[in-house]
């Protein structure tokens, strides 16, 4: 999938050179990196009145990201191996399978009881 062409507008050209002790430098970078942004990305963010609630998201979609691309690694090697696999080979490739699709629901439905089944019926 190839990036959308950035406009001029959009374009990051400009800088800003901040002065300000080390104990808040060292503060911005962690508040940064909880939200898992870089450190001008999280100044800009908050200086022009983008909520908590609203970096959260976007950490969330970045961890989601993550999450899928883990996913989609893990269902290339099953993939590859149930090709060649025994039956008892194929009982552990499914035992695998149901690990991806818990750890895909827990990213996907993440206020989803632990006890409700992963289908979403509940008994």
């Amino acid at each position: 999938m190839t990036k959308k062409r950035k406009t001029s507008a959009e374009k990051r050209d400009s800088k800003l050179t901040l002065s300000m002790t080390g104990t808040e430098a060292r503060a911005l970078r962690a508040r940064a990196e909880e939200r898992k942004m870089n450190i001008s990305r999280y100044i800009v963010a908050r200086a022009l009145g983008r909520s908590d609630a609203t970096l959260r998201d976007t950490a969330r979609r970045q961890d989601t990201a993550a999450a899928l691309t883990d996913a989609a690694r893990s269902l290339e090697e099953i993939s590859t191996a149930i090709r060649a696999a025994s039956p008892h080979e194929r009982l552990e490739i499914s035992t695998a399978l149901l690990s991806v699709e818990r750890a895909l629901a827990v990213v996907a439905f993440p206020k989803r009881s632990q006890d409700e089944p992963a289908d979403g019926l509940a008994s």
